[in-house]
């Protein structure tokens, strides 16, 4: 099979995409691009009424539904202070380490305003271990409430991390909201591949809500498509930095490969993967074949979209792909270029060569009665 390598013009479309705002609930800048990039290459979609934007190439074989989230981690203001600087709330697990002294950007009706999160001097901190906890306000110049309300700002207004897309030693990118603007240039550049033919699946890619805040937002997609088998894509940790390699909890670098997720949980929640087994060894046995590198995900602390989508109505197969990040959930966000040309050489081979599903279901059955007392 033909593998397609990410050009320029590619990496410009991933750039666009990072810097859209889009925090969960309110993703409508991103969802209204990807809706004009499918636009122009003719791929039908729809949007349903919690804003999932789920696009439809016709074709043969099972029904497959890839999945990725288009929001980020970020901000909305919840107070404007009477002298105008703005208290804000996070959406997400927002870095609170690499908050302060940020730039950011404070969302209006009129479009956005320039602001920097506030950093306590240095200069004035006791001698202490750890400072006292600040709550975290953005400066946009003003010098009162008045003056902020007239630039058009209101208790609820989207703050997002300035766009800051740049290439480190031409192997590697970052930016702000790699997570996971990523998964969705994944998924245009399938809907790109597949556009204009008939895949031997009949292939659905959803642009979905609300998986930093509540994990759900693809719900309602899955129960409407009613997929034989899911694929999530998103990012997961990298522990190649010096901070994270001592700690040995996994082995997912950057570098060497998407990872295909085992198993995650949500500590403190009942969310968490266990990929499907025959879903699994189908991605593994295509990879393998076509010479594309894989790495295994096993992480605690984190989870993704897919987590309650495998048991939807009576049951879905469903697995992640991942791309492996560096300083997840905040503004540097680092990936390598390496990675996301395997994950899209690998999404085109399984779009090409699904998964006989009644296969996966017979090695269940089998596994089962040979488990059983």
């Amino acid at each position: 099979m033909m593998k397609k390598k990410v050009t320029k013009s590619d990496w410009d479309l991933l750039e666009h995409l990072t810097a859209l705002p889009g925090l969960s609930g309110f993703e409508e800048p991103v969802r209204r691009f990807i809706a004009q990039c499918l636009e122009q290459i003719n791929v039908p979609f729809e949007v349903d009424s919690l804003g999932n934007l789920v696009a439809h190439i016709a074709g043969g074989g099972p029904r497959v539904l890839f999945v990725a989230h288009m929001d980020e981690v970020g901000h909305v203001v919840s107070k404007i202070r009477a002298d105008g600087y703005l208290s804000i709330e996070r959406i997400g697990g927002v870095s609170a380490a690499a908050l302060s002294g940020q730039p950011v950007q404070v969302w209006t009706a009129n479009g956005f305003l320039p602001g920097v999160v506030g950093v306590y001097p240095q200069h004035l901190e006791r001698q202490e271990p750890e400072p006292p906890p600040r709550r975290p306000f953005v400066d946009i110049g003003v010098r009162s409430r008045e003056e902020a309300v007239a630039c058009g700002v209101k208790v609820g207004a989207v703050v997002t991390y300035a766009p800051n897309f740049t290439r480190l030693n031409q192997r590697l990118i970052r930016s702000k909201a790699l997570d996971n603007r990523l998964g969705c240039y994944l998924l245009l550049q399938l809907a790109m591949q597949w556009g204009e033919k008939r895949p031997p699946t009949d292939l659905f890619l959803a642009f979905t809500v609300q998986e930093e805040s509540n994990l759900r937002g693809a719900v309602p997609v899955a129960r409407a498509v009613a997929p034989q088998y899911i694929v999530g894509l998103d990012v997961t940790l990298a522990f190649d930095t010096p901070d994270l390699a001592p700690l040995e909890q996994s082995e997912v670098v950057l570098g060497k490969g998407p990872a295909l997720k085992i198993m995650d949980h949500l500590p403190g929640s009942l969310y968490g993967t266990i990929a499907h087994p025959g879903l699994r060894a189908h991605i593994e046995n295509i990879a393998a074949q076509e010479g594309i590198p894989l790495q295994y995900e096993v992480m605690m602390g984190l989870t993704t979209a897919i987590s309650p989508l495998a048991f939807i109505e009576t049951g879905m197969a469903a697995i992640g792909l991942s791309i492996p990040s560096r300083y997840n959930h905040s503004p540097v966000e680092v990936v390598s270029t390496d990675d996301i040309e395997a994950a899209a050489m690998l999404l085109q081979v399984l779009v090409a060569s699904p998964w006989p599903e009644e296969a996966g279901k017979g090695e269940i059955k089998s596994e089962l009665k040979g488990g059983g007392g």
